[in-house]
């Protein structure tokens, strides 16, 4: 969780793949990414964030 507010923008874009897996203890998980989503300048963080909750939950892209 800390990593997806870390300085770097690779730390971060890699910190929203490795949330999914733990979905068993993230039950949000989703809401995670999509506020993440919502948060990021960095195009690459937003690309990842969003293929994220588009493969993982497709109720929540609009």
């Amino acid at each position: 969780m800390s990593n997806l507010k870390h300085c770097h923008p690779f730390v971060r874009c890699n910190a929203v793949f490795e949330l999914p897996r733990g979905e068993q203890i993230f039950k949000n998980a989703s809401e995670i990414i999509e506020k993440f989503l919502v948060s990021q300048q960095d195009p690459s963080c937003k690309r990842n964030a969003f293929f994220m909750l588009f493969s993982c939950a497709r109720d929540h892209v609009e």
